[in-house]
């Protein structure tokens, strides 16, 4: 059994809460952070073997993150790590990557994320939720303030890529962002709020941007989804920035056909507000079969992909033979680098 992206159960919340804010509290600049290997949490359905996102009993896996402080007025009470590659070369690419619920920066970097930071030498840059903002440590994507350009975590993310563009010498043209389930929802949260600082945006099991206003809504946003036609879907992300007349950032769709969190049709619901929004057809112009997966492409220029990934629940593909990332819950090995194919499709 998957959970939510929102943790209403009270038991569940207050473990969780726990375990996280015992994260939270050994994270600190310059460090290597490990993945923690948690005992099995019995009664709790889905916890079993550690909390949602992190390994199992099998053993955890180390990341090196460095935080950094002193980035903005950070509204949205976030932290935010990075990874540096070395032999970073001059006006580097950066990639912010968004974690899910129960999830931490070293959880999802450790997706594939760092692996490609080091061989394509970007900087990444993570930032994490506080269980003292969410119970579950989700990214508040539901909350319309936050999907109001400049305020909450969405100012607090933007805050972050001008530090790491301050201190590193990024490229502002190559600057892109990607998440997992929540942090997929905030990711499509920053693509529509900031259009003219991300040139691309990547959703792994997400949800549209604008379905919900309320922690209420989340559920039929959730699953089973809601059904809007290109133009409707299209209209919420131009009225975010109605005075935007730039290209809109690309975007990559990633969901496994068999996911029991989020619906299945969000998938394609992404696809129909985002192809509204560029202006091309919702109909693929070509579609190919990659190590199983079915991956589709929108648009002359490709602006917009779709990748469904058969017999995947809610999790993000890795390939930890081809060196993308490692195996946990939530993290699943389908043959493909979702990781990769991202950076890939981003110019990374």
């Amino acid at each position: 059994m998957r959970t939510s992206l929102i943790l209403l159960a009270v038991s569940a919340t207050a473990l969780v809460a726990a375990c996280t804010s015992a994260s939270d509290s050994t994270a600190s600049a310059d460090s290597n952070l490990t993945l923690p290997t948690l005992p099995g949490l019995p009664g709790l359905p889905g916890l079993d073997g550690g909390l949602p996102g992190l390994p199992g009993s099998g053993g955890g896996s180390t990341v090196h993150l460095d935080e950094v402080t002193g980035f903005g007025s950070n509204p949205g009470g976030l932290r935010m790590f990075e990874h540096t590659p070395t032999d970073l070369p001059a006006s580097p690419a950066l990639l912010v990557v968004l974690h899910g619920c129960s999830q931490n920066a070293p959880t999802i970097a450790s997706a594939g994320f760092n692996d490609l930071a080091d061989a394509r030498k970007f900087v990444a840059v993570y930032p994490q939720q506080s269980s003292s903002n969410n119970p579950a440590s989700c990214f508040n994507w539901f909350n319309a303030d936050d999907q109001t350009r400049g305020q909450d975590e969405n100012e607090s993310v933007k805050e972050m890529v001008d530090k790491a563009i301050a201190t590193h010498g990024i490229d502002p043209a190559r600057v892109f962002v990607a998440g997992f389930s929540a942090g997929a929802a905030q990711s499509l949260i920053m693509a529509a709020t900031w259009p003219d600082v991300f040139a691309g945006a990547a959703s792994l099991a997400g949800i549209p941007f604008g379905c919900a206003k309320s922690q209420t809504d989340t559920f039929t946003c959730q699953n089973p989804g809601k059904d809007y036609t290109p133009d409707q879907w299209a209209a919420l992300v131009k009225q975010a920035v109605p005075s935007f007349s730039g290209r809109y950032p690309r975007i990559s769709v990633w969901q496994g056909t068999k996911d029991s969190v989020v619906g299945t049709k969000n998938r394609g619901e992404i696809v129909d507000q985002w192809t509204g929004v560029h202006g091309v057809s919702a109909t693929p112009v070509t579609t190919e079969t990659v190590a199983g997966a079915t991956h589709t492409v929108y648009g002359d220029d490709g602006i917009v992909e779709s990748w469904s990934i058969p017999g995947m629940d809610h999790d993000v593909p890795v390939v930890p033979s081809a060196s993308c990332g490692t195996t946990a819950q939530y993290a699943v090995d389908k043959g493909v680098c979702a990781a990769g194919k991202i950076a890939d499709f981003f110019g990374l």
